[in-house]
């Protein structure tokens, strides 16, 4: 399938099509409404895709989970109004006090059993899960529990049609994703300043490779 890029549009830009509609997928999923609460789990590049996604649906409170520092920080750059350390024990009861009931909407972009947990516990009755990371190891869910307070946990797997509206949010200004790119390098400088740079150095989000350099 082919999506021709508008002119006003970037080819920094065009790079982050693919990881953005992962986000605006997982957000269409999700079935939020303009003035929603959200709690996003992961402050990696789809986590912080996600959040800009949230702000442009019209997302009320934004709250974001992280081990990272330096990715919380970027968190509140692209528009989350609250962040939190992941390792922190009372995320559930924070975001209660804050919302009154727990958030409409939770987003796991970091699948392991501690944000899956921490999510589930931090929605409303009735709210919707959407899960977005790629789950490493099996989690133990409460089923009962999930019953008892009407939940819907959703799986989404990358995108399905999405690409003409997120080319259409990027080249409208409304989803600022060239704000994620941390690095630019060439195609020789992959390993050093690419793969061993993500894995090393948290403050980076997004690198792009530029192969004509």
């Amino acid at each position: 399938m082919v999506h021709k890029m508008p002119d006003s549009m970037t080819f920094e830009q065009g790079a982050i099509v693919e990881p953005a509609a992962v986000a605006a997928y997982a957000i269409q999923r999700s079935g939020m409404k303009m003035g929603d609460t959200v709690l996003i789990a992961g402050a990696g590049p789809i986590g912080l895709l996600t959040v800009q996604v949230a702000v442009a649906t019209g997302a009320s409170q934004i709250f974001v989970s992280d081990l990272s520092e330096n990715r919380l920080k970027k968190a509140k750059e692209v528009g989350a109004t609250h962040t939190f350390d992941a390792r922190d024990q009372d995320i559930p009861q924070k975001i209660r006090k804050m919302t009154g009931n727990g958030v409409d909407i939770f987003i796991d972009a970091a699948g392991a059993q501690a944000s899956f947990d921490t999510g589930i516990n931090s929605l409303r009755n009735g709210g919707t899960a959407v899960l977005v990371a790629l789950f490493g190891k099996k989690v133990t869910h409460d089923a009962l529990n999930q019953t008892l307070r009407e939940l819907t946990i959703i799986g989404t797997a990358a995108y399905r049609n999405i690409f003409p509206q997120v080319i259409a949010l990027i080249s409208s200004g409304k989803l600022p994703v060239e704000k994620l790119v941390t690095s630019v390098i060439s195609l020789d400088e992959i390993v050093e300043k690419g793969f061993e740079a993500l894995t090393k150095d948290p403050s980076e989000v997004k690198i792009l490779v530029d192969i004509n350099h």
